[in-house]
C-alpha cells in the first residue's frame, strides 16, 4: 500500500456526459491511466487525479481523439448587441396560429461561425435557449390571466441545418511517474 501523500482519486469526464469518481488509488496512475484506456476506451475525454492528504491536483490527462462539436445552423434575423459581444436573434413562436417574435442572445463564445445570412451555434445550447423561452412565454401568458396547456407554445417553422463539425485532433497525454 502507498504512503498517505501517494494516494490519489481521480474524476473521469466522459463524452457521454457524467463524470465518473474513484477514491483512494494507491495503485500508481500509469497502473490507473491503463485501467481508464481499457475500461473506458474511446468513452473518455480527460481525468484529473487529487492528491487525497493535501487535495492538490496532482495532473490532468487527456484522451487521444478528434473533436466534433454537434452544431446547427439557424437561418433568422439577427442584430449585434451594444456591447459586441454577441447576437440577438428573433426566433418566431406560435399559439393559436398567432406569432410570438422573441428575442434570444447567444453570445459569442457559443456561436462558431457568423455571416450576414446565418449563424451556426452548438445544437446543446440552442435547443436549451427555445425552451427556456418556450418556458418563459408559458408562464408570461399564465401570469396575465390566460388559460395555458403545456405544448401550446411551439417555434415557428424556421430553417435549421444541423452539422457536425470536426475541430482537429486532441492530443493525449498521459502520467510520466506513478507517484508525483
Amino acid at each position: 500500500m502507498a504512503n498517505k501523500n501517494f494516494r490519489y482519486e481521480a474524476v473521469i469526464k466522459l463524452a457521454s456526459g457524467p463524470a465518473v469518481q474513484y477514491h483512494n488509488i494507491n495503485t500508481g496512475l500509469k497502473k490507473f491511466h491503463v485501467f481508464v484506456k481499457t475500461t473506458y476506451k474511446d468513452q473518455w475525454i480527460f481525468w484529473k487525479a487529487r492528491r487525497i492528504a493535501t487535495k492538490e491536483i496532482v495532473g490532468t490527462f487527456t484522451n487521444d481523439t478528434d473533436i466534433q462539436i454537434k452544431a446547427v445552423r439557424v437561418y433568422l434575423p439577427k442584430q449585434r448587441n451594444n456591447g459586441n459581444s454577441g447576437f440577438f436573434m428573433r426566433v418566431p413562436f406560435s399559439r393559436y396560429n398567432a406569432i410570438i417574435n422573441r428575442n434570444l442572445f447567444f453570445s459569442d463564445k457559443v456561436i462558431v461561425e457568423a455571416t450576414e445570412d446565418y449563424l451556426v451555434i452548438n445544437e446543446l445550447i440552442f435547443n436549451k435557449a427555445i425552451n427556456n423561452a418556450i418556458t418563459e412565454l408559458t408562464a408570461y401568458f399564465a401570469e396575465k390571466g390566460h388559460k395555458i396547456a403545456n405544448g401550446e407554445i411551439a417555434i415557428s417553422e424556421i430553417q435549421i441545418e444541423k452539422l457536425l463539425i470536426s475541430k482537429g485532433k486532441n492530443k493525449g497525454t498521459e502520467p510520466m511517474i506513478d507517484y508525483p
